[in-house]
Formats: C-alpha cells, structure tokens, sequence
C-alpha cells in the first residue's frame, strides 16, 4: 500500500465512490428529466386530443408551448454556438498569436520613427485582432490569413469580410 493508509489511495473514504449504497440511492429517487422536444410533443398532444379543455388551461397549455418552443430555439443556438467555438478555437488562436506578434513587433518601434507603413499596418492588425476576438460565435469562422490569396479577388473578399465585422 505504500504509505497511502488504509484505503490503499482509492477516494478518501468509505461510502462515497460509484458503487456504493449512498450512490445507488441517490440514482433511484432522482427522476430522468424529459427533453424539450419530448415536453414540446406532450403539450401537442394534449392540446390536440383535448376537445373540450377548459379555455384557461388550453391558454396555460399553449403559452407552455410557446415558452418550449423558445428555450428550444435558445438552445439550439447555444449548441451551435459550442459547436464552432470547440471547432474554431485552434484557429482563431493561431491567428490571434500571428496577429499580436506582429503589432509587438512594430511596437517596438518608436512611434516618431515609424513609416507611414507601419502606422497603417498597425491600426490594420488592430482591426485584424477586434475581428478574431470579436467575431460571431453561431457563425463560421473564415480565416484572415489564408494561403491561397494570390488572386486579387481573394484579397477583396477578405477586406470586405474584416469591413463586415468592424
């Protein structure tokens, strides 16, 4: 056991693991709760089936509907939301990496003995950075610094993207 006393270093003590009494109990009084989408199709149902519901409950019923269908809807965003943000991040913190390197590399420069160049370079990787850490989450990320911006066209298209989020 290896100076690990008596539990042989398995948790901190008796009763509290997965398989234990307490667990199991705690596993049979807790109820499975119903998804939106199952409450959603229960609502329909008794609205559909219930001809003569009272006017107050039919009201109730349906604005329980309403409420369903937009938690539903919150949630969906949301998921979408995790889904490009679990995707993209790799992305986006590359390129925010690339694009602060590059502003502290002009920073160091002083500021009276920067070009006209830099000066405008940096106030562009300024907006490059508002636009990597502020861009929507439930939409897809289109990347700032592509390989395959040899064509003009590239090259506007990715100008009106950075205009579109500013």
């Amino acid at each position: 056991s290896g100076g690990r006393g008596r539990g042989g270093g398995r948790g901190r003590g008796r009763g509290r693991g997965r398989n234990s009494p307490a667990a199991a109990q705690n596993q049979q009084t807790k109820k499975p709760t119903k998804s939106i989408k199952n409450q959603m199709r229960d609502v329909q149902r008794m609205l559909s089936k219930a001809k003569n519901m009272p006017q107050k409950l039919r009201e109730e019923k349906e604005q329980e509907l309403k409420d369903l269908e937009k938690a539903q809807k919150e949630n969906l965003h949301a998921e979408k939301e995790r889904k490009y943000a679990k995707k993209y991040h790799r992305v986006k913190f590359f390129e925010r990496i690339k694009v602060t390197r590059k502003m502290e590399k002009i920073s160091r420069i002083k500021e009276d003995e920067r070009t006209e160049r830099e000066k405008e370079q940096l106030k562009t990787l300024e907006r490059d950075l508002e636009y990597v850490l502020h861009f929507p989450k439930h939409r897809k990320y289109v990347s700032l610094f592509n390989d395959d911006e040899d064509d003009e066209d590239a090259k506007t298209h990715k100008n009106r993207r950075r205009e579109r989020f500013r």
